[in-house]
């Protein structure tokens, strides 16, 4: 009887170990199945953050992408700052509409925020005073868009010369940045015009003497035919019409987010 019962005993207890070996396989294999499940990113910060920080490989190039890539939790609001170059000699958008709509349908779901302030034709750059600075400092921008305003320093009573223009955007800035510390600057030029001589060397000098002002400069001017009379047909009555909003807008966005 005992001779039975110990081999009986004995192949229970092998049983018994496979059966106890085959269902902690079965239970490893469901925490792995379960760890390699994808999470609802709706349901994790974490998630929408890595959403975010992916979105920014889409622009890492460009001026903007740079700096949100640097920290994409930041707000940022843009202030265009300029003459009426800014807005379509026609019924359409200006440059800067068309650069901020497309900027936001490639950084979503971030959004950036902007104002455009348009200084009247017959103020220059020699009349960059407190009024102006007040305005712009009201909406509270991280990132200012400054144009030239060369044309309207032309259309003064007394035409600014090209030095003494780069110098008083030279102070304007430094008011700026004093009053916005942690402010972004980027400078334009006015656009192109038709035929003219002295208008280019203001360009030029501005171009030449860009590096000594503490901001950012885009010369967009190779974007625009050379040829006077294609050039002429971007433009009305010496300010960017539609086709040259468009133009301006397309150049700018090469700089400023790398689509």
């Amino acid at each position: 009887m005992k001779k039975t019962i110990f081999p009986l005993l004995v192949c229970l207890m092998i049983a018994g170990i496979i059966l106890s070996s085959l269902y902690y396989q079965q239970q490893i294999a469901g925490i792995a199945e379960n760890s390699a499940e994808p999470r609802n990113a709706s349901t994790s910060s974490g998630d929408e953050e890595g959403e975010i920080a992916d979105s920014t490989d889409f622009y890492s190039d460009g001026w903007l992408g740079s700096l949100l890539s640097s920290d994409y939790n930041q707000k940022h609001q843009i202030v265009f700052f300029g003459s009426n170059s800014l807005v379509s000699a026609q019924d359409g958008p200006g440059w800067p509409e068309i650069v901020m709509d497309e900027t936001n349908n490639l950084i979503a779901p971030l959004t950036i925020n902007h104002d455009v302030i348009l200084i009247d034709n017959d103020t220059s750059t020699e009349e960059l005073d407190d009024f102006w600075i007040k305005q712009i400092i009201e909406k509270e921008p991280t990132i200012i868009i400054a144009e030239s305003l060369t044309l309207n320093d032309n259309s003064s009573a007394v035409t600014i010369q090209p030095q003494q223009s780069v110098d008083n955007l030279n102070t304007f800035f430094d008011q700026l940045t004093l009053e916005l510390p942690s402010v972004e600057i980027i400078l334009v030029p006015t656009n192109p015009i038709g035929k003219a001589s002295f208008y280019p060397l203001q360009i030029a000098t501005l171009n030449e003497n860009a590096h000594s002002l503490a901001v950012d400069y885009f010369d967009h001017w190779d974007a625009w035919p050379e040829d006077i009379q294609a050039r002429e047909t971007y433009l009305e009555n010496g300010r960017p019409n539609n086709a040259g909003q468009e133009l301006w807008a397309g150049a700018f966005l090469e700089f400023f987010i790398d689509s």
